[in-house]
């Protein structure tokens, strides 16, 4: 008998003595690691990463699409902006798998070719194609009231014309509200559950996504393929993902 609460002490010491090894390692390393001392992960709607707001409006690509040659492109660039503009909406595809992380957006004469509805048509098929798409609403027809719908789904909006210093403050405070982590992971979630995802399965996913942010390596899109098996959604999934492990890096 004495042996056996002799056993059970011990265990209880090595158990508070292991808990209390874990709890310094991760104070720290700030490296998460369970009983085992395997790596644990938080969830992805819970990642906490580094955020530097000017190499970020740096490095996003924004492009201009509006036939009308008076948005102020030379001095976005000149402060350090990756922007470029289009006449007209020449590569949607490249618009639908997310190129380009703003896009900022005229209503009247972009894309006659592609949509009635013209630079609406493509923002409405733009949103419904990948809601985490960033479009900025750029227009003279502020007032119109038949154009109250390119407004309403668009981000953010820019009246045309208006100076460099009220544009560059809309596109800032578009970066900061909207390119967020929190915005792209609910996003992401909602196309995954649309498509009939299941929550396990999107647990998954999120891990994948984790380990290469984690150890800055590719997902693994085989596994996520294999899980959404179906080829449209898995490219706006890889799209969001993208987005998320190149822009908000775990480590600074």
């Amino acid at each position: 008998m004495e042996n056996y609460l002799i056993g059970i002490g011990a265990s209880i010491t090595a158990t508070v003595f292991n808990w209390i090894a874990v709890k310094l390692f991760e104070g720290i390393t700030g490296i998460r690691r369970n009983y085992f001392w395997k790596r644990k992960h938080l969830p992805l709607t819970k990642m906490n990463p580094h955020y530097d707001f000017d190499l970020l409006r740096k490095r996003l690509r924004l492009l201009v699409i509006d036939d009308e040659d008076v948005f102020p492109i030379k001095l976005f660039q000149e402060a350090g902006y990756n922007i470029e503009r289009w006449e007209k909406v020449k590569n949607y595809p490249s618009l639908e798998n997310g190129d380009y992380d703003i896009i900022i957006l005229d209503i009247l004469n972009v894309a006659e070719d592609l949509s009635d509805d013209d630079g609406f048509g493509v923002l409405e098929s733009l949103k419904n194609h990948n809601p985490a798409q960033i479009v900025i609403a750029y227009s003279a027809h502020s007032f119109d009231f038949s154009k109250t719908k390119f407004w309403e789904l668009a981000d953010a909006k820019i009246t045309k014309p208006s100076m460099f210093l009220k544009i560059k403050e809309i596109v800032d405070n578009t970066i900061t509200e909207c390119f967020t982590i929190e915005r792209y992971v609910k996003v992401l979630h909602l196309i995954l559950k649309n498509n009939k995802i299941s929550e396990r399965n999107i647990a998954k996913i999120d891990l994948e996504l984790i380990k290469a942010m984690d150890k800055n390596i590719e997902p693994n899109w085989e596994n996520i393929l294999n899980i959404i098996d179906d080829r449209t959604t898995f490219n706006i999934v890889k799209s969001i993902s993208l987005t998320i492990k190149n822009n908000f890096p775990l480590h600074g």
